[in-house]
């Protein structure tokens, strides 16, 4: 049976039936265009700039099986999700399923009864994937993240180099690159790797964002500071930090000075992360702060501030996550907090990232013991495995140990998925006779309950996994309608459901060897390039004169003269530039509002009407700096006494 495409084959039908949208993005329409000429195609655009939609209506139109390779399961899983819930047929594989459940996914995928297929790169290195792929209809391959191609991206992974070997079965089928960041260097690799056939057709939107405000705050107490800044700026926001630790510590420091908040991390169980999520993306938690496991594929437009605790390790990573705020085009604020010794201590993580040999070696063997796996044994072998557990074990520094598998992945041993999935089970509680009755009392959960059964025996003598999104697919009903189905049946005890859980997982890549030989110049290089990226930030965060946004955007490799005028840089360098009737306006104005009453800079902001924001910024940072306006602790603006 093959899958219901719409015969139209103009995009702006498809966006608007399916996405609802009138008009397109800028660059989409240009980038979909170019894959329904049959070119392959590189798409720059910045976080939040609608990459997905790039692959998702070609795709539809061109009316053949989409390849997805992604990184993350949690962005294949959502963006499935999504497709399910407007009728698309899309599915993603991954670890943790059964070869059960994977040869169902990909015998739907042979029958041309998908639209789309989501994978990770690692699964292209599987022979019995390969297999698979030879019997595909392919009409487009899409890579998202593709920086991770490159030695000079930020977040490089080898396995990434096999893709190109998806030319030899399918020569002529399109390929569409994507990614937020990318330097001259990283877009060189990416075209090169992938074997681009017809030159260098890239399109790029402009890294400036005109509504982001880029602030650069020097600082020996961050946490009043970040305090301030939560009490100053309303709306949502995301405070990021680089550790877990300190996620939690500072989101209790924020809750007893009454912010609403939240912390979020890996290390959290599933349940608890998509709960946490989701009271924010609502607006029930006001902030999160979190670690980068927090961000990717969200999309929540009215984020008004993001805040970096300390400085990422590069400005790919920083532009990034950063770029999260004000989706909605509307103002919002990009703030960095830093001490001195931050980059030094970013400088000692980057030489903790890339150990020695000998060091390589002891974990190596280390952790195959731990996994019991004798030398001649173990490749394509998969494991759960928990870090925290296995340094235990060997009384071995978590972090360095964490940076020491990350180099044995890279030079070919392993694959450490920190994603790893345990499907979800269910058991029926309940005798045949008090279930039926449930089905006659309620339609609904009658047609649930029939496709559960239908779908697979054995739910009323044990624990038998279910797949929600295949339900979902039966149904015709968005996955998470199921899943509170589900959980309802669960909390009347007519059913034990567990959902899906996460738990990192170990592939062996190699069979276990007496001794390996880790590839030096290929870490050499890493470390290389790390460190010149972090003199990158370094560059950035100690810019004295140029534009921030001017400077993020050259960085890439975007030719401006762009200047912002908001920016901290802005405002330090234009203070002298407002002529005397404007600075009196400014004055005059501010002194009035503030004389008898202490307000923030928001508020005190509203009651500009037709003046520039730009200008009120250099007024009132000027009479910050000379002491004219003062903060009290609280951070409220009030006119200090005296001046006139």
């Amino acid at each position: 049976m093959s899958r219901k495409l719409s015969p139209n084959r103009d995009p702006n039908e498809i966006l608007k039936r399916y996405w609802g949208y009138n008009d397109f993005r800028p660059q989409q329409k240009e980038i979909i265009l170019s894959i329904l000429e049959g070119k392959d195609t590189l798409a720059l655009l910045p976080t939040g700039g609608g990459k997905s939609i790039c692959f998702q209506i070609p795709a539809l139109i061109i009316g053949k099986l989409c390849l997805v390779i992604s990184p993350l399961i949690a962005l294949m899983q959502d963006q499935v999700e999504t497709l399910q819930s407007k009728g698309i047929k899309a599915l993603a594989l991954f670890s943790g399923q059964t070869k059960g459940e994977q040869s169902a996914i990909l015998e739907q995928a042979v029958k041309n009864q998908l639209n789309f297929l989501y994978i990770s790169p690692e699964r292209l290195a599987s022979h019995e994937f390969k297999g698979w792929l030879q019997n595909m209809e392919l009409g487009l391959v899409a890579i998202d993240e593709a920086h991770c191609i490159s030695q000079w991206g930020y977040d490089f992974r080898p396995e990434y180099l096999k893709i190109s070997e998806i030319r030899e079965v399918f020569p002529g089928v399109p390929m569409l690159a994507l990614t937020a960041s990318a330097t001259q260097e990283v877009v060189k690799d990416i075209i090169k790797s992938l074997k681009f056939r017809n030159g260098e057709n890239i399109f790029r939107r402009s890294f400036i964002r005109e509504n982001l405000i880029y602030l650069i705050r020097r600082t020996e107490n961050k946490k009043l500071k970040i305090l301030e800044i939560c009490n100053n700026v309303k709306g949502a926001g995301i405070i990021y930090s680089r550790n877990r630790r300190g996620t939690e510590q500072l989101s209790l420091y924020l809750q007893r000075n009454n912010i609403s908040c939240n912390y979020y991390h890996a290390g959290l169980s599933s349940e608890e992360r998509n709960l946490r999520q989701t009271e924010w993306i609502n607006n029930t938690t006001r902030i999160m702060v979190c670690t980068n496991a927090f961000g990717m594929g969200i999309d929540k437009p009215d984020v008004r501030f993001v805040i970096h605790y300390e400085p990422p390790d590069c400005i790919e990573s920083y532009y990034q996550e950063a770029g999260r705020a004000g989706r909605d085009g509307q103002k919002a604020f990009c703030i960095l907090c830093y001490f001195d010794t931050d980059l030094d201590n970013e400088k000692h993580k980057i030489d903790e990232q890339y150990p020695d040999d000998k060091t390589l070696n002891k974990i190596y063997h280390y952790l195959c013991n731990y996994l019991k796996i004798m030398v001649g044994s173990g490749e394509g072998t998969s494991h759960d495995f928990i870090l925290s557990n296995f340094c235990s074990e060997y009384n071995l520094p978590i972090r360095s140990t964490h940076f020491a598998i990350s180099m044995l992945q890279k030079s070919g041993y392993l694959n450490l998925n920190e994603n790893g999935i345990i499907n979800s089970t269910i058991k029926i509680l309940v005798s045949p006779s008090e279930l039926y009755k449930l089905q006659v009392e309620n339609e609904e959960y009658n047609k649930l309950i029939l496709a559960l059964l239908r779908t697979r025996g054995g739910y009323f003598d044990f624990y038998t996994q279910v797949d929600e999104m295949k339900i979902a697919l039966l149904l015709n009903q968005p996955q998470n309608k199921i899943i509170e189905m589900l959980n309802f049946l669960h909390n009347k005890e007519y059913i034990d459901y567990q959902s899906k859980t996460t738990i990192p997982q170990i592939v062996l890549t190699t069979p276990r060897y007496d001794k390996i030989s880790p590839n030096r110049k290929l870490i050499n290089s890493l470390q290389d390039k790390a460190i010149k990226r972090l003199e990158g930030m370094n560059s950035y965060i100690h810019n004295k004169s140029l534009c921030r946004n001017n400077f993020i955007a050259k960085y890439f490799g975007e030719k401006t003269q762009y200047k912002c005028k908001k920016c901290d840089v802005c405002i330090d360098s234009d203070s002298g530039n407002l002529s005397a009737k404007q600075f009196e306006f400014y004055r005059t104005f501010i002194m009035e509002r503030l004389i008898n009453e202490k307000q923030d800079i928001h508020t005190l902001s509203s009651g500009l009407k037709g003046s520039s924001l730009a200008e009120f910024l250099i007024a009132i940072n000027w009479m910050l700096n000379n002491h004219w306006v003062v903060k009290d602790k609280t951070g409220l603006l009030e006119w200090k006494k005296g001046k006139k």
